[in-house]
């Protein structure tokens, strides 16, 4: 794992110790810092966050958990390398949460104000081309919506979703100043249906959002492992709602 250099270990916050290392260790994978197919392996963790063994394994399994890292049988735990087929399988799953969660809010009319303030820090990172605020205020705006449900599992399930996406986000040229224009407006679409109370129309907005982000992300795999790609891992009639 990409460490820090110095002479004592990086000294811990006050909680949990594993919900520390697990913190810490995600923000370093999810920021890059942490480069694709790296090992992380427990004693590197417990030596670089002066933690026993026991507490760095269970951070470690967590991140798996989370999708974060990947392992195989009596492996150490590694950081994945984005997959065409693993970036389609998320995207297809986060969208079947997400698009219930908008269509229940949409009947509700009810915009939650965690999703009003992520659309204001997004407009403002995006003024000032913070790309990586930009991703955390994109990544905060979709959690809002599945959050406002107040579901604890579904919003655990789909922040691992979350997670994996950004991961991959983070692996690729991702952020375009077009691309953020675009997903300006279609937050700003987002929120006018579900105050208008048309679950339908929120529910195919974010469809389209979530299709087009996942094809731009799998191109751009299959641009730096593929010169000649085979056909489309996606189709439209698989992915899309029929109009109502």
């Amino acid at each position: 794992m990409t460490t820090t250099r110095s002479d004592q270990p990086t000294p811990m916050a006050a909680g949990s110790l594993i919900d520390a290392v697990h913190h810490a260790v995600r923000r370093r994978i999810l920021a890059g810092a942490v480069t694709p197919g790296s090992l992380v392996t427990e004693l590197a963790v417990a030596t670089e966050f002066g933690v026993a063994r026991v507490t760095a394994k269970a951070a470690v399994e967590r991140l798996v958990q989370d999708g974060l890292l990947r392992r195989t049988a009596h492996k150490s735990a590694r950081v994945p390398v984005v997959d065409a087929n693993d970036v389609f399988d998320a995207y297809f799953s986060r969208r079947l949460l997400e698009g219930s969660a908008i269509q229940q809010l949409a009947e509700e009319g009810r915009v939650p104000e965690q999703t009003r303030i992520a659309l204001k820090r997004f407009d403002a990172a995006a003024e000032h081309s913070e790309w990586g605020q930009v991703a955390e205020s994109e990544s905060a705006f979709h959690r809002s919506l599945v959050d406002a449900l107040g579901i604890f599992r579904l919003s655990k399930i789909f922040g691992s979703y979350m997670d994996e996406i950004q991961l991959y986000q983070t692996q690729i040229d991702y952020q375009t100043e077009d691309l953020v224009a675009e997903t300006r407006q279609e937050y700003g679409a987002t929120i006018a249906a579900i105050e208008a109370r048309n679950s339908a129309q929120a529910a195919r907005i974010i469809d389209a959002h979530l299709y087009k982000r996942c094809t731009r992300i799998v191109e751009q795999v299959r641009d730096n492992t593929n010169p000649a790609p085979t056909a489309t891992l996606i189709w439209p009639s698989q992915w899309r709602r029929e109009e109502t």
